[in-house]
């Protein structure tokens, strides 16, 4: 159970009474504890990593999408709290993932060894009125990984599906396909923009996210690839397209970043997000920091800062950006409570608890900008997808 600091009746109580030190420090605690939230749940169900299971606002409604079986299922809210009975989207194998933008909802998977995309248009009611699927590419591979993005790049939107395939039939060296596609008229068409083939000593090849510039087709991906040339397991890595070519290697041809630091929550333990000209990176290393990198495309990766020492954290790191306040929100789950550090350009806030009592926190998300002057935020816990919201 979630636990919401009530300060109105403490203020009326002291703040006439206290010294102007004390009125300022007790309104000070009051404006961090307002903003705390109690989430609410959702249903009982799943979700895929959290770079691919973003939460959406669009005209008076919230959006949560989730799991269940073998199904996938939307519900909405109009206050983020009481939920709407589920609708089914589509049956679901392998990975899935979604994004919301302006009115358009984009919908990557792998339907019979398909690359399949769908785009759902939102109606005034708030229901999604879903387009017919269109096949991007044939993946005959066992595990397979579909990633999707939807941005703008001046006026124009721009989505993006990225499917990331790993045969584990020819041990030791594991082949793995990597292929980019790109729409400009909302999935009306699709440009198939690379394929790249690459090996690894490792069965795991997992893609974390794959940011797009704000510059024609070019694409910041990081990734882990298990065992990298560097020597080192379940490391974090980068390389950088171009739009033309397959990928472009910078520093030493892979870009070895760093080493994760739990195996298991390779797809947790990083996020990334663009701000400006830059991509921004924040994650947890081997030694237990919570690291910022950023980089600009064609660049090399340059250090920010270190956002938390001696961390605690197995899983759910997230970011927003707003653009109103140039604050970029650094979103992570540590002993129960789900808290943030705000970072302006040049120094980190300190660390404010938005949830508390949350024992078992698994793919925290949030949508990388926030909406309706709130962050959204979902992620499942040991059986139900929960939900909320942070006022801004």
């Amino acid at each position: 159970m979630a636990v919401l600091w009530d300060t109105k009746q403490a203020l009326r109580n002291s703040v006439a009474k206290g010294s102007l030190a004390e009125r300022v420090l007790l309104l000070s605690g009051a404006l961090i504890a307002r903003r705390k939230s109690i989430p609410s749940t959702v249903t009982a169900g799943s979700m895929q990593v959290p770079n691919s299971s973003k939460p959406y606002y669009y005209n008076g409604y919230y959006y949560a999408f989730y799991q269940s079986g073998l199904n996938l299922y939307y519900q909405k809210s109009a206050d983020g709290k009481s939920w709407d009975a589920a609708v089914l989207i589509a049956s679901v194998f392998a990975r899935w993932a979604v994004m919301g933008i302006d009115n358009l909802i984009l919908l990557s998977r792998v339907v019979s060894n398909y690359v399949t995309v769908r785009v759902g248009t939102i109606q005034s009611d708030g229901t999604i009125d879903w387009g017919s699927d269109a096949q991007l590419g044939y993946s005959d591979t066992r595990n397979r990984s579909c990633w999707c993005y939807a941005t703008k790049i001046g006026s124009v939107r721009k989505l993006f599906v990225n499917a990331t395939a790993c045969d584990d039939n020819y041990p030791p060296a594991y082949a793995a396909t990597d292929s980019l596609w790109v729409s400009d008229d909302d999935g009306g068409s699709w440009t198939f923009l690379q394929g790249c083939f690459r090996q690894w000593t490792s069965l795991f090849w997992l893609e974390i996210q794959a940011i797009p510039f704000n510059s024609d087709n070019k694409v910041q991906e990081i990734y882990s690839p298990g065992k990298p040339p560097t020597g080192a397991w379940y490391a974090i890595s980068s390389v950088y397209r171009d739009g033309v070519t397959c990928q472009v290697y910078v520093d030493s041809q892979l870009l070895f970043i760093d080493d994760f630091r739990n195996q298991y929550y390779l797809d947790d333990q990083a996020n990334a997000i663009l701000i400006g000209d830059y991509v921004h990176l924040v994650y947890i290393d081997s030694a237990n920091n919570l690291l910022h990198k950023r980089i600009s495309y064609g660049g090399t990766w340059e250090n920010v800062g270190t956002v938390k020492t001696n961390i605690n954290a197995d899983a759910g790191i997230t970011l927003t950006y707003n653009p109103s306040t140039g604050l970029l929100y650094i979103i992570y789950y540590e002993a129960t409570n789900i808290k943030f550090v705000t970072w302006d350009g040049t120094s980190y806030s300190s660390e404010q608890i938005i949830i508390t009592n949350e024992t078992d926190v698994n793919q925290l998300t949030a949508y990388p900008q926030p909406l309706n002057s709130k962050i959204l935020l979902q992620w499942k816990d040991s059986a139900n997808i929960r939900f909320a919201l942070l006022n801004l």
